[in-house]
């Protein structure tokens, strides 16, 4: 492995904070270089990003009424992998990520990823600070971080396979 790819769609931050959070613990277990993505801007989101073998992409998406937002499947269709080991993140605002982590496994599967770990984090509400205020708070950004931990083992042991 060569480079963590964290890339991320987060208007209101919070996707952004737990996909940090992940890729920096992976970063320090694997000594590994990070490169950061925002997809949030409208330049962001009509480039092709192309990861070979050796890189690892995690990518979180927010979820809108149990679905990932459509402005991002189109996104996601340009973003392109040879083999790539992938996580995929979703976080929603405490009511329910339905399929969302399942739309983000089937592109990118078609895209040449192959998803290593998955997970969903609650993050505060896009449309009520009441719902799940100040959500990611630090348990989620320990859960994060042991989530972390989890896929850099899992990592470090096919490597050694």
């Amino acid at each position: 492995m060569e480079k963590i790819n964290a890339m991320f769609f987060s208007p209101t931050h919070t996707t952004e904070q737990i996909i940090l959070q992940i890729a920096e613990r992976m970063r320090d277990e694997l000594s590994l270089q990070i490169e950061k993505t925002s997809l949030t801007k409208p330049a962001a989101r009509e480039k092709t990003y192309l990861f070979g073998r050796n890189d690892i992409l995690i990518l979180g998406l927010p979820v809108y009424s149990g679905r990932i937002p459509p402005v991002t499947e189109n996104v996601i269709r340009h973003i392109k992998g040879d083999n790539t080991p992938a996580v995929i993140i979703a976080l929603y605002g405490n009511r329910d990520y339905d399929d969302a982590l399942l739309e983000i496994h089937d592109i990118l599967t078609a895209q040449g990823f192959g998803i290593i770990a998955a997970a969903a984090f609650i993050g505060e509400h896009s449309f009520s600070r009441k719902l799940a205020a100040n959500r990611p708070d630090g348990q989620d950004m320990i859960a994060a971080s042991e989530f972390a931990t989890q896929i850099s083992e899992k990592i470090r042991s096919k490597i050694l396979d």
